[in-house]
């Protein structure tokens, strides 16, 4: 019979190369074996997390900051299954917790980084990030997030640079693929940007952002729903301020044309203008709806399909 340390080192081995089923199985048998290791708990919290049983990851996490409490993987592990949660204050707690147990790992810092990102602070994120490249120089995690933000700041050269930087030195990582693949789609490349997509998703069939990046390149290819990913590609790269800034600027505008056109006795422009409108919100609205269970059809067939 396999002792628990080899057990914990093939199913290491599992989830790099995505077989997060096989490190689950694994991982509990180790837990049979020594039911108080932390570090087993807190790799099957980052699997099951992957699989988006959230609860089941939250316990696992907590079980192993209860057992080790000054054990810095747990609570970057922790930060993260609370940022899919959308906890952001208890991300924040967690990550912190993280660095201020150990400063020096690369991977604490791009945790705190991640929080500053959902918080929409751009500018700390980013510095956190460089922060971590310089301690780790080509540190892949830190490329990828530095790719990342370039993304979302519409920067495609820099986030290309990153990605392809992480290529080069791993072919495969996940990350770095979806993250050339979304440059590829933002670019026009559909072609490419599906094929980096299936590549990600045979490393890791549970992969959340390369289902995703799927489901873009679909929205992408209907004639109507694209005009809903452009916009909302675009809208994304303002960032959360600006994006409300030109909505209400929008709002204004359209307010004061329709009261214009009635007030010049135009009141049929006036009734058009404002069926525009509310056709737009709506096409948001309904486009948004559409995308979401998108992804949910997409997430549901990989769980129909463990062994894609």
């Amino acid at each position: 019979m396999e002792d628990a340390t080899e057990l914990l080192n093939r199913a290491a081995m599992d989830m790099r190369i995505g077989q997060t089923a096989g490190a689950i199985d694994k991982l509990r048998d180790v837990l049979t074996i020594t039911p108080d290791d932390a570090l087993a708990h807190t790799l099957l919290a980052s699997c099951l997390m992957g699989q988006r049983r959230l609860h089941a990851a939250r316990h696992e996490a907590d079980l192993a900051i209860q057992l080790q409490p000054a054990f810095p993987f747990a609570h970057r592990m922790r930060g993260l299954i609370a940022m899919s949660e959308n906890e952001l204050e208890r991300m924040g707690e967690a990550m912190q917790e993280a660095v201020a147990l150990d400063p020096e790992d690369s991977d604490n810092v791009i945790g705190l980084a991640r929080y500053h990102k959902v918080r929409n602070d751009l500018p700390t994120a980013r510095g956190l990030a460089e922060k971590a490249l310089e301690m780790e120089p080509g540190d892949n995690g830190a490329l990828n997030f530095i790719g990342e933000i370039a993304l979302e700041s519409g920067d495609l050269d820099r986030a290309r640079q990153a990605a392809q930087s992480v290529l080069e030195a791993n072919p495969e990582d996940v990350d770095a693929l979806v993250l050339l693949g979304n440059v590829a789609l933002q670019s026009g490349d559909v072609d490419a940007a599906r094929d980096l997509a299936l590549w990600a998703l045979q490393r890791n069939a549970d992969d959340a952002d390369a289902l995703r990046l799927l489901t873009d390149i679909k929205m992408r290819e209907n004639k109507l729903l694209g005009l809903f990913w452009k916009f909302q590609t675009w809208m994304g790269r303002l960032g959360a301020e600006r994006a409300m800034i030109v909505l209400i600027v929008a709002f204004v505008l359209y307010s004061f044309a329709r009261v214009a056109l009635v007030d010049f006795g135009l009141q049929q422009y006036g009734n058009i203008l404002q069926m525009v409108w509310l056709g737009l919100c709506l096409y948001t609205w309904v486009g948004a709806g559409i995308q979401n269970r998108m992804v949910r059809k997409e997430l549901e067939r990989v769980r129909l399909r463990p062994g894609f």
